[in-house]
């Protein structure tokens, strides 16, 4: 290949224009028994087999009138385990899954499929070979579907052989199941053919986290407040791990097993394998606690303890060469003894405690982020007296636990008690004093790894954030830049979209205290009234205004066909959770701490709150989510519809109804507790700490249920009021969050 056609994978993502074109097989050639005749069948090349074009490959291999005859990618591997998709690309795993599928469907044979770098050697192949490959209009913006037509009919013509070639369309990659794909194919006679796509996930699926802290002088009653969103598209799951004693001198095994599961039948396979051993763990006891956690493997996000301790978690970009294979704990596992947030929760009381065994653990047993092995981590830690961000990173590929160095290196500093504070997966510590220990705490190997790896030089400023973070991109500036202007508007902090001239303070102080509330709305923020608000571009509107259709970040379809692109909020559809955890040192631990919980995307979603002292949820909250199939029994999987169907509906109309059953419960909930709190008080004083800690798992568990049985109605309420229509009908009525009751103590005494 001559060095005009060398090209990287942006350049190759930026011009290859992927095409579709179709052969017509004479009907008398006809399949043996058990095949698809080749007049049936389907040929597909695919170019990209990055993230979407993986999943879309594997779709395809499913049908038996499909053939993969080729693949292109400028890649031979790409790792997306940090990404949505969570598997592997690139050339070599694509022709590792297509040969795979021959050998187990067809008489035990491989499959010879041509493999390519450059697609236009691809699209140079002889006329005969009859290959069909398209392109989505989603993996290139600007290219819109008329101009994606007109080049597709030229392929046709290219490839035509004098045969009758059928009608082809394209369709976005990713947005459509395969099977949907081939039933359209039957219905219309025509062959349609895919695909396929990015390594990476369009911007409006970009994985990542949102974190607001407040320290106890910043919020309106004196607690200290922290707001988090847990995204990626996982599914999230909430329930009580109870503490346990063990007996003086106790070591736990150390369960760890890597790489993580992407799929479903890997993790099967990983569940019949069973865990690898990797270590010991000291422990004397652990604290009860709500764990928050999501995905196959349930693998803990977050939490709150009896004590009043909260935690979240970020993916971090780190600099190169600071990842290391050999880590044997991260911020979170299918285990809870190698995860640093579930060692935290169950094992500390307060935050500086939690940052401090962290800190420990990967100077120790060696870090490696389980979901995102090549990326650091961020850990907003949070108790009723204050709240710090913590970051942590990679000790170096060359890292042994034999080596006698510190198996990472981290960094933790404290959010100033008057002060507002945020994060949004880039690192945001700066400089930093180790020798001020009220405000800052890190490793001791902070300065000689950057020094060992070439990151830093002695004598030359010392950043954390430049010399152990990773750039980012506007999705993180913008993030921390909306987050900071709504809490402190009056200090006109500029934004370019830059992100290495958009640096922002590490905190600030806020205009006015913050609330609960208020940190409710920062976190359905979408750019409302910003240059960045989608649903104010003209392509929304019309003669008689807005359009109903405006959406800040969906559906995808439409925004490829508008050629719009959502810019990355503080509020998306791709959460699993949303909580705000309402911490005060002023109160009893189990009354005083609390996590107001959303199972969903935070625009969509009811925040219940969830106090320290319940010790058990309902079962339809408590369980993993069910990745077979729709479970409309499981509070996850109702508010995951709820947001695809607001997506996918008009949705200024659909949002207002949903806000107009979650805006009046919140309400109450917060109108409530000041009074729920202090019969919880005299319930203490009175009968002791379980018939307190009854009380309010008796008002959690009630809370829950309501809310369950409120979004399992609002499902139907939404398809009857937008999908079916005629006087036949009966208009439906908006479900209604039922007013939570202080539990009497005949519920309590039932509890105990």
């Amino acid at each position: 290949m001559n060095t005009s056609r060398k090209l990287n994978r942006r350049g190759f993502l930026r011009t290859a224009a992927t095409v579709a074109a179709v052969s017509v097989v004479p009907r008398w050639v006809l399949g043996g028994p058990g095949r698809t005749p080749p007049s049936e069948q389907l040929n597909v090349a695919i170019i990209g087999t990055g993230g979407q074009g993986i999943t879309n490959l594997k779709q395809l291999l499913e049908h038996p009138d499909v053939n993969i005859s080729a693949i292109c990618d400028v890649a031979e591997f790409w790792d997306n385990s940090h990404l949505y998709y969570r598997h592997n690309g690139g050339r070599r795993p694509a022709k590792e899954i297509i040969a795979e599928h021959h050998r187990q469907s067809v008489n035990g044979r491989g499959h010879d499929c041509a493999v390519y770098v450059d697609y236009r050697t691809m699209l140079e192949r002889p006329r005969d070979e009859g290959d069909q490959c398209s392109r989505s209009p989603n993996a290139h913006p600007r290219l819109f579907p008329e101009r994606m037509g007109d080049l597709m009919k030229r392929t046709l013509a290219r490839f035509s052989t004098g045969r009758e070639v059928g009608q082809a369309s394209c369709l976005p990659a990713g947005r459509m199941p395969a099977p949907r794909w081939l039933a359209m194919r039957a219905k219309t006679g025509a062959a349609l053919v895919l695909m396929a796509a990015v390594a990476g996930m369009p911007l409006q699926r970009t994985g990542g986290c949102s974190t607001i802290l407040a320290g106890k002088q910043a919020t309106a009653d004196g607690s200290v407040l922290m707001s988090h969103s847990c995204d990626g598209d996982v599914m999230g799951l909430v329930y009580v791990m109870p503490a346990h004693a063990y007996p003086p001198g106790t070591r736990l095994p150390m369960y760890w097993n890597v790489p993580r599961p992407n799929t479903f039948e890997e993790y099967q396979a990983n569940v019949r394998k069973g865990y690898d051993l990797v270590g010991t763990l000291p422990v004397t006891e652990t604290h009860r606690s709500l764990i928050l956690a999501g995905n196959l493997e349930s693998m803990t996000t977050g939490g709150l303890n009896e004590n009043g301790l909260s935690i979240g978690i970020e993916f971090l970009p780190m600099r190169q060469g600071l990842a290391c294979d050999k880590g044997r704990v991260g911020p979170n596992s299918n285990h809870w003894t190698t995860s640093l947030i579930a060692n935290a929760l169950l094992r500390t009381k307060t935050a500086r405690e939690a940052i401090r065994l962290i800190g420990a653990m990967v100077e120790q047993y060696g870090f490696l982020y389980y979901r995102a092995p090549g990326a650091g981590v961020a850990l907003p830690i949070a108790d009723g007296r204050e709240a710090w961000l913590m970051e942590i990173f990679g000790p170096g590929k060359d890292w042994t636990p034999d080596r006698g160095r510190p198996g990472g290196v981290w960094c933790a500093q404290r959010i100033p008690d008057g002060e507002v504070g945020c994060s949004a997966n880039r690192s945001r510590i700066g400089t930093l004093n180790r020798h001020d220990s009220d405000n800052f705490l890190a490793s001791t190997n902070i300065y000689s790894l950057a020094e060992a790896l070439g990151l830093w030089k002695p004598g030359t400023r010392f950043l954390w954030n430049e010399v152990y973070g990773g750039p980012g991109d506007r999705s993180n500036s913008l993030r921390e830049w909306r987050a900071l202007s709504l809490v402190a508007p009056s200090l006109g902090l500029k934004v370019t979209g830059d992100p290495a001239l958009d640096r922002y303070p590490f905190s600030v102080k806020p205009d006015r205290p913050l609330t609960v509330a208020r940190l409710m709305d920062l976190m359905r923020d979408s750019y409302e009234g910003t240059e960045f608000d989608l649903t104010a571009h003209a392509a929304f509107k019309g003669r008689g205004g807005k359009s109903p259709l405006a959406c800040p970040w969906g559906p995808h379809e439409m925004l490829d066909l508008l050629g719009l692109k959502p810019e990355r909020a503080i509020c998306t559809p791709t959460s699993g959770y949303v909580f705000i955890a309402q911490l005060r040192d002023k109160l009893p631990n189990s009354i005083g701490n609390l996590l107001w919980f959303a199972y969903g995307p935070a625009d969509t979603s009811c925040f219940v709150p969830l106090y320290a002292g319940a010790t058990d949820l309902p079962a339809s909250w408590n369980q993993p989510a069910n990745f077979t199939r729709i479970d409309r029994q499981q509070a996850q999987w109702n508010f995951r519809l709820i947001n695809s169907l607001v997506q996918r509906l008009p949705y200024q109309p659909a949002i207002k109804e949903v806000q107009a059953m979650i805006n009046p419960a919140e309400r109450r909930y917060l109108d409530l507790q000041p009074a729920l709190e202090q019969a919880a008080a005299e319930l203490l004083r009175s009968d002791g700490r379980k018939a307190a800690e009854s009380f309010l798992t008796a008002y959690t568990s009630e809370c829950a249920k309501q809310v369950g049985f409120a979004y399992s109605e609002l499902v139907d309420y939404l398809m009857l009021r937008f999908l079916v229509s005629g006087p036949e009908f009966a208009p439906p009525e908006l479900p209604r969050i039922l007013r939570p009751m202080v539990p009497d103590r005949a519920s309590v005494e039932s509890r105990r």
